[in-house]
C-alpha cells in the first residue's frame, strides 16, 4: 500500500487504509486489496473481516499449521466465501506440508480436521527426540491417496486433465544494419564507443562490456547511470509491429530492458495499437 507520493505505508498506517476498506463497504463500494502475509495476523485482530473472496500468493508461506499467520487466517476461514491459493512449491519439505494449506481451502474435509489426524492416517513416525518423533514417513500408498482426496480442488501438472496445444518455438532472427553491426564490433573490441552526437560510452571491465553489447542488440544503449539511453537500431520493433499485425490474438511481450518496454510503447502507440503495461 502506497500514499499518493507512491511511498510504502508503515504497518499503522496500511491497517488505517483496511480500516476505510471496511468503511467503503458500507458505502456499496468494494475494491481489490493487496496485503503482505505478515500483516495478516495485524488485519485479523484490529479489523472486522470484510473480504469474501481470498487469493493467496506463495501458499506455502502458510503450510505452518501452528504459525501465526495460520491461526489467523483459520479464524476467519468461515467468513471467506471463495479462497483461492496459487504456488508453484506446494510441498517444500514433504507432503506434510500439504495439511495446513488444503485445510485453508477445506477447512478439513479432505485431509482431516487437525495435524495429529492428518500425521496419523498418512504417516508412521521415524526418529524421535526426547520421545516425541522429530520424523515422519508417508505410508505406502499415502501419497497417491492423498493426492486422489484433494484432485477435485486441486489443478497441477499430477491431476489436472487439461489438454495444452503443443508448444510451437519460432525463432525468428532481426540483424543491424552495416553501420549498427560495426559500431556494435567496435565496442565488443576496443570497449569504448563514440555515439553520432559526440557521447563517449566505455565499458570498465568484462560484465559492463557485456551488459552494454546486450542492450545494442537489443536495440538501445544506456550512456550514463541515470538510465538515458540511445537508440542503436529498430530492427527488434519493426519485427514487433510485424508480426502483431499478422496475429490475431492477445500476445504478452516480454523485455529485458526499461528501454525496451519504452520503445515499446512508444513504437506500437504509433504504429496505431494499444499496448498495456502489466507490471
Amino acid at each position: 500500500v502506497v500514499d499518493e507520493n507512491d511511498k510504502l505505508l508503515g504497518k499503522k498506517k496500511r491497517l488505517e487504509t483496511y480500516k476505510n476498506a471496511i468503511e467503503e463497504t458500507k458505502q456499496g463500494i468494494f475494491s481489490v486489496y493487496f496485503i503482505n502475509r505478515e500483516l495478516v495476523t495485524d488485519l485479523v485482530a484490529n479489523c472486522p473481516w470484510i473480504f469474501p473472496n481470498v487469493v493467496i500468493d506463495e501458499a506455502q508461506s502458510f503450510k505452518t499449521y501452528n504459525s501465526a499467520r495460520f491461526k489467523a487466517l483459520k479464524k476467519v476461514r468461515p467468513q471467506i466465501q471463495r479462497l483461492i491459493e496459487l504456488t508453484g512449491t506446494p510441498t517444500p519439505n514433504g507432503l506434510m506440508d500439504l495439511w495446513a494449506e488444503i485445510y485453508l481451502l477445506d477447512q478439513g474435509q479432505r485431509l482431516g480436521k487437525n495435524i495429529t489426524k492428518y500425521r496419523n492416517t498418512f504417516f508412521y513416525p521415524g526418529m524421535a527426540v526426547n520421545g516425541y518423533p522429530v520424523q515422519w514417513y508417508p505410508k505406502p500408498g499415502a501419497e497417491d491417496e492423498i493426492y486422489r482426496r484433494i484432485s477435485d480442488i486441486v489443478v497441477s501438472l499430477k491431476n489436472t486433465s487439461l489438454q495444452l496445444p503443443p508448444l510451437t518455438m519460432n525463432n525468428i532472427n532481426v540483424y543491424m544494419s552495416k553501420d549498427e553491426k560495426k559500431l556494435y564490433d567496435t565496442m565488443k573490441k576496443d570497449q569504448v564507443i563514440t555515439l553520432t552526437d559526440g557521447t563517449d560510452v566505455t565499458a570498465v571491465n568484462a560484465a559492463v562490456l557485456s551488459a552494454k553489447l546486450s542492450q545494442m542488440a537489443s536495440g538501445a544503449l544506456y550512456t550514463d547511470e541515470n538510465h538515458h539511453y540511445k537508440v542503436i537500431h529498430k530492427a527488434k520493433l519493426d519485427q514487433c509491429v510485424y508480426m502483431l499485425r499478422n496475429i490475431n490474438s492477445p500476445v504478452i511481450i516480454a523485455y529485458h530492458f526499461q528501454s525496451d518496454k519504452e520503445l515499446l510503447m512508444t513504437y506500437l502507440t504509433a504504429h496505431g495499437m494499444d499496448p498495456i503495461i502489466f507490471d
